[in-house]
């Protein structure tokens, strides 16, 4: 699978609109990966040649330049490999230079100006407006290539039409919106009737960018004149990005940017643009890519930027207080203040992102002669996105500045300790009075009665857990909860006496085992709600926040609502499990007490033998609440069948609902945690029942409701893979489901009940590629074996086979092939399933694909043989000892790869 760091091209749009029409001119579309806690974009992942391209969108409802800043700079946090970026869709164009309606424009140094000048930036003069500060100009080498393209035009004429049919025809729901019509008008062009996309120009010159949209000609006029008449465009975002996010501005016109400003022409107008900007990076040589400047190195300069930002916003809100409240002009006096202020004082503080920390961090530690960097509590940062890999990841390339040195705590937990296997480490016990004091503490509040204040039985227990612990606290603390129960000092005695000394697992082992005893010595219903809450714990896919956990305790087989009477009370919760259990109450987390505790239950699970059949169960319930109706999600329809759905579009209906539950005094703080409780069993529930094995008729029945599968499927990992015609057609979606998640019992039942009721074989080409895609093998068998097409294409003309080579499971993908998949099938782009094992870097697959036939020296639409799509040196000779041929040529050029490895 590719990771983060293989994209290198970042593509900005400020609308959805903009973003459609991006996502159609990807040759492939990717998986989608794991982004910042922090980072709220939107991506989609694909490629373009060789290229390898990040698609970002502006927030629904932001334009500016500001917005566009933002996500720029969450971009290049997320995706650090990214070297230079476009920012691609509508704009406005300005008729006297012959720019007309479907035209469009580059953003290109002209004169005195870089490709985008700031027109809101400047301050007043008798004169007229004077433009203060400077954009950077775009990267030089998409310059060369906008300039190699412009020559290509010039000769052999420009591929946009080609495309824009590709787009007719690939996206057939999209083409009525986004292709030219004959009923569009253009009221400068001869007799209203517009160009063609045969004969529109791509104009390059000056854009002009700012924070209003300019709808007036009379305004729009005196700007150009003031620009000396080198005006072609203006828009709203470019001019926020061009410092910190080098890039090329594309625009395709859609208006003249006056008072007949509509939006006839938007969606064709991203087209159009979208289109120039996939015949540029075709145009892009990949040499010329390597060897520009990671953003992430002009990330350090970012502080200084945001500066810049607040700065601005806060000139523009005084102009426009001082403008209302009088006519005179105070800007000297202002300015004099401004100049006089303390730099970063006066501010609100904020939370700082990601990407903030580590360019400062990079910043100080070029500054001084030795940086030492302290991580308290590291394990505290329980997040399931992958960030705690990629900030360690961060942390330890700082330190091969030779200069820095890194100091972390954590409790002692396998996971962490692995991260560090090349530092030093130090195990820090506590002293024998620190253990006793704290024993002294608690003997006070968890001890029986007639033990509190007895001198002597104090002692005992402080010297017996002292001895035994050797400066674990919590063996002290297993210990001493395990005396709670006592009602004799004999009991007491007997425990003591028992105790073994050290801390090795035998240790924890017996610990543990005394405490489920204690548990099973409960009443049943005390028995019951702690086995529930640790098969949770220990079997929960992320981590669980007790508001969560009481949610799902509070679950009653067969019931469509929640009681608030049944929600559980935390303190109870922690009592019932006998010291296993602690809670966070500033992050409102619960857990179990140690790792070891985990380690346990993962080698025991004979102690909570149905629990991946009681959470599944759980799940399915939670999902059928009668809250989750179709009325639910009857407002948000039209995103939940587009492919931007945002997955937490629910939460403000569930207020009412979370309200409720806390009409009764339950302590519940369920703000927002109703629908991550339903995030959480939409994406786990079939992971849970996959585990349990059996087939049950809960998950069946399940499965053939299609309103809640479907509401359930687009909270999916990776569901912009397919486009929503695809994921809402009329196909059966508990049966892509089953496969999804390889419930191959219940997908035998359903397809069982499709066939006795003679319903067509709707929908298992996608349910094959989900089932290969994720390993299961057996799933897909019984795909195959129901009449599913192992040549079958998904919605971007990709195979299944190359699909599966995508998920890199092998035995899935001998499956594929021994039942008749072509080992070269080809996608649009021509590319073969060996070029994604070969992009993956995956030498197990490549080595199957070679041994059932697959063409090592094929070439793609594109003249790029397989080893053309690794970066990686191992791949390479593995290929050339295979045979490959060490020289690809395409359209724009050759490349030797034995060449650029030095081979």
């Amino acid at each position: 699978m590719l990771t983060h760091g293989d994209y290198t091209i970042g593509w900005v749009c400020a609308l959805p609109k903009e973003q459609i029409a991006a996502m159609t001119m990807l040759d492939e579309i990717h998986p989608d990966l794991p982004k910042h806690q922090n980072d709220h974009n939107n991506y989609i992942l694909g490629s373009i040649g060789s290229h390898n391209v990040v698609i970002a969108c502006l927030p629904l409802g932001k334009i500016g330049t500001n917005p566009a800043a933002t996500v720029a700079t969450r971009m290049m946090s997320t995706f650090p490999a990214i070297k230079v970026g476009l920012v691609v869709g509508i704009g406005g164009g300005i008729p006297s230079s012959d720019v007309r309606l479907g035209d469009v424009v580059v953003g290109t140094p002209d004169g005195i100006y870089p490709g985008v000048v700031q027109w809101d930036s400047g301050k007043a003069e008798s004169e007229g407006f004077e433009r203060t500060g400077a954009l950077n100009n775009p990267p030089t080498v998409l310059l060369t290539a906008a300039t190699r393209l412009y020559t290509k035009h010039e000769t052999q004429g420009s591929k946009i039409p080609q495309y824009l049919d590709d787009l007719k025809r690939n996206w057939p729901k999209l083409a009525s919106r986004y292709s030219w019509s004959a009923k569009f008008t253009d009221p400068l062009a001869p007799d209203g009737q517009p160009r063609k996309p045969e004969d529109l120009r791509v104009h390059y010159g000056l854009i002009a960018s700012g924070n209003q949209v300019i709808k007036d000609e009379n305004f729009r006029d005196r700007l150009n004149q003031q620009l000396g008449g080198r005006l072609l465009c203006v828009e709203m975002e470019a001019a926020g990005l061009m410092n910190d996010f080098p890039c090329l501005v594309i625009r395709g016109m859609c208006d003249y940017a006056d008072s007949k400003k509509n939006n006839e022409w938007q969606e064709h107008a991203a087209a159009v643009a979208a289109a120039y900007a996939r015949e540029l990076l075709e145009t892009l040589q990949p040499s010329d890519v390597i060897r520009e400047r990671f953003m992430e190195d002009i990330l350090n300069q970012i502080g200084e930027s945001a500066s810049k930002i607040e700065a601005t916003m806060d000139r523009e809100q005084n102009s426009k207080s001082l403008n209302w409240l009088t006519s005179v002009d105070y800007s000297p006096q202002y300015n004099n203040f401004l100049a006089r202020v303390q730099s970063g004082t006066g501010q609100w503080r904020t939370r700082p992102e990601h990407d903030e920390i580590r360019s400062l961090l990079r910043l100080v530690a070029k500054h001084h002669a030795k940086v030492f960097i302290v991580v308290d509590a590291l394990d505290e940062l329980q997040v399931s996105d992958g960030s705690l890999a990629i900030f360690l990841d961060d942390l330890f390339s700082l330190q091969q500045m030779n200069n820095v040195f890194l100091f972390a705590t954590s409790r002692n937990k396998p996971s962490m300790t692995k991260m560090f296997d090349n530092g030093l480490r130090l195990e820090i016990r506590a002293r024998k009075e620190d253990v006793e004091k704290y024993l002294d503490n608690q003997m006070e509040k968890l001890l029986p009665p007639w033990a509190q204040g007895n001198q002597d039985i104090g002692n005992l227990i402080r010297n017996k857990i002292v001895e035994s612990t050797q400066g674990m606290f919590l063996l002290a603390q297993l210990h001493l909860n395990a005396l709670v129960g006592k009602t004799t000092l004999k009991g007491i005695k007997t425990y003591l006496n028992s105790l073994p000394t050290g801390s090795g697992p035998q240790v924890y082992q017996n610990v543990y085992d005394d405490a489920m005893r204690r548990i099973s010595d409960q009443p049943s219903e005390r028995q019951r709600l702690a086995v529930e809450i640790l098969s949770w714990l220990t079997l929960a896919r992320r981590p669980m926040t007790t508001t969560e956990i009481r949610l799902f305790l509070a679950v009653e087989h067969n019931q469509t609502q929640i009681d608030p009477d049944n929600l559980p009370v935390s303190d109870d919760m922690v009592a019932v499990c006998a010291g296993l259990v602690t809670i966070d109450a500033e992050s409102d987390t619960i857990r179990l007490v140690h790792y070891t505790a985990q380690e346990y239950f993962e080698t025991r699970l004979d102690l909570i033998a149905t629990a991946e059949a009681y959470i599944t169960k759980v799940c399915l319930t939670y999902l059928s609440l009668d809250i989750f109706d179709d009325e639910f999600w009857e407002e948000s329809e039209s995103e939940l069948k587009s492919w931007w759905w945002q997955k937490y579009g629910g939460r403000d209906k569930c207020k009412d609902f979370e309200d409720d539950l806390t009409q009764t005094k339950n302590g519940l703080k369920p703000a927002g945690k109703v629908m991550e409780a339903y995030e959480y069993a939409s994406k786990f529930w079939g992971h849970h029942a996959h585990r349990a094995g059996e087939v049950d008729q809960d998950v069946v029945l399940f499965l053939k409701k299609e309103s809640k599968v479907r509401a359930v499927w687009r909270m999916l990992p990776n569901q912009a893979l397919y486009p929503a015609a695809l994921l809402f057609g009329q196909d059966h979606v508990g049966i892509r489901a089953a496969a999804y998640f390889g419930l191959d019992g219940a997908l035998s039942l359903l397809l069982r009940d499709l066939s006795n009721s003679g319903t067509p074989a709707i929908g298992r080409v996608t349910a094959l590629i989900w089932a290969t895609q994720n390993g299961h093998h057996k799933a897909a068998l019984v795909l195959i074996e129901n009449g599913a097409d192992v040549n079958a294409k998904d919605s971007s003309g990709k195979p299944v086979l190359a699909c599966a080579v995508q998920g890199g499971h092998v035995e899935a993908i001998m499956l594929l092939l021994n039942n008749g998949a072509d080992v070269d099938g080809e996608t649009p782009a021509g590319r073969t399933p060996l070029t994604f094992a070969v992009e993956q870097n995956d030498q197990e697959v490549a080595q199957v694909l070679l041994d059932h036939g697959a063409k090592l020296n094929y070439s793609d639409k594109g003249g790029r043989y397989p080893i053309y799509w690794t970066d990686n040196r191992d791949m390479v000779h593995f290929l050339l000892k295979k045979g490959a041929c060490p020289v690809a040529v395409f359209e724009s050029g050759s490349r030797n790869v034995c060449e650029e490895w030095g081979i």
